[in-house]
């Protein structure tokens, strides 16, 4: 169970940054004034893979705990329309994965103008501030720590319930 999904959140999530650097590269080929710096699109795409790893594993714990293939999209559906607006509150705002969609779309400029302060940046790993717009600040160390946690949460349970019910092999009960 824990490799198909390591090699699920792999394959999503590579395909996702070459992608994003494949758009990377045909935005500066077409429009070559003013382009962010490759790091930029590096971290853009670097966070949006982190962001759709997340979908992975909410997809494949909605598997686990529905049946039916409807209710798991539904489920995947209303968190995934959630999170934005659990994302625009701001005691929420660093403990949902939204907030990566936000900050990888600072980290190329887009959108409000991103302030530097001393010792703050675009990257939540830098383990300071990262500025969101204005006004809008995740704190950079909370938001991967949350992720960490509710992701291990997420595939911890996935397991467990799979095993409870006897999908997942080495379950055999005597």
């Amino acid at each position: 169970m824990a490799a198909k999904l390591a090699h699920y959140i792999a394959t999503v999530s590579g395909i996702v940054f070459v992608i994003t650097m494949l758009n990377y590269y045909y935005s500066v080929v077409l429009f070559p004034e003013g382009n962010p710096s490759i790091a930029s699109a590096a971290r853009c795409a670097s966070l949006l893979a982190a962001y759709f790893a997340t979908r992975v594993v909410l997809v494949t714990f909605a598997g686990a705990v529905f049946t039916k293939p409807l209710a798991v999209g539904l489920t995947t559906l209303v968190v995934s329309y959630l999170e934005p607006i659990a994302a625009s509150f701001q005691r929420s705002k660093s403990l949902v994965a939204y907030s990566l969609i936000n900050v990888a779309s600072q980290a190329l400029g887009t959108g409000t103008s991103a302030k530097m302060t001393p010792g703050a940046g675009t990257v939540p790993s830098s383990g300071a501030t990262a500025i969101v717009g204005e006004g809008t600040e995740v704190n950079g160390w909370v938001l991967p720590a949350a992720l960490v946690i509710e992701v291990a949460a997420m595939v911890l349970l996935t397991i467990w319930r799979m095993k409870r019910l006897e999908i997942a092999p080495g379950t055999e009960r005597g």
